[in-house]
């Protein structure tokens, strides 16, 4: 019993050592910090970043070391009157904290997210830059879902061009029994006939040798 029991603190021991690394470690991260505009570096843009733990400047390309945080870093960019930039960079958990979680449980996980010590940035960020002075709002939910309906005018355009290209499918369909029908029209009976060859002699649109000849034509034709 006495050697299962040693293997057991030898156990505890270790996973108590692993789950305080976290705790016992560095809250401090260096990163990097970069700006670029449609893939072309952007150099000396004047950058602040800001976590639940504080806020650092830097000039890109630099670097600066900040706390760490469970939080989101927002990186707000600005060169002059020429560019500008926002960026949201989420922390991720360290392998650290996973042994703090076997050997303290939700309190363990709880000091880590409370201290940043757990998490940590990617070791370099990048915040890509537009054209202008303005600065624009942060990426979140809201704007994500206005990036999706920036999509929306390419489907209305597809949608008015099909629109355009179908519509005049019923005109040339509501054409066609029309021009099915003209025969019928053009074939009036022979009384109709008479009685427009009469007003176009009364009007002195045809002469009297027209209106005999065209006369006896319809009269044939009966």
């Amino acid at each position: 019993m006495n050697r299962y029991a040693k293997l057991a603190l030898l156990a505890i021991g270790i996973l108590l050592q692993v789950g305080c690394a976290s705790i016992t470690g560095s809250r401090n991260q260096p990163i990097s910090v970069t700006s670029t505009h449609e893939g072309k570096p952007v150099t000396g843009a004047y950058c602040t970043l800001v976590n639940d733990k504080g806020t650092w400047f830097v000039n890109t390309p630099g670097s600066v070391v900040i706390l760490k945080a469970y939080g989101d870093m927002s990186a707000t960019c600005k060169k002059e009157e020429t560019h500008v930039g926002v960026a949201t960079f989420q922390s991720a958990n360290e392998g650290a904290v996973w042994g703090n979680v076997l050997a303290g449980g939700l309190i363990g996980y709880a000091v880590d997210a409370g201290t940043g010590a757990g998490f940590s940035y990617p070791p370099t960020l990048n915040i890509e830059m537009i054209k202008g002075s303005t600065i624009p709002a942060l990426p979140t939910g809201p704007q994500a879902n206005a990036a999706s309906s920036q999509a929306s005018p390419g489907v209305i355009i597809e949608t008015k061009s099909t629109t355009g290209t179908t519509a005049p499918s019923p005109a040339r369909a509501s054409i066609m029994p029309t021009t099915q029908s003209m025969p019928a029209n053009d074939s009036p009976n022979p009384a109709k006939k008479l009685e427009d060859l009469n007003s176009m002699l009364k009007k002195g649109l045809i002469t009297a040798d027209e209106y005999n000849s065209k006369k006896a034509e319809i009269l044939r034709n009966m």
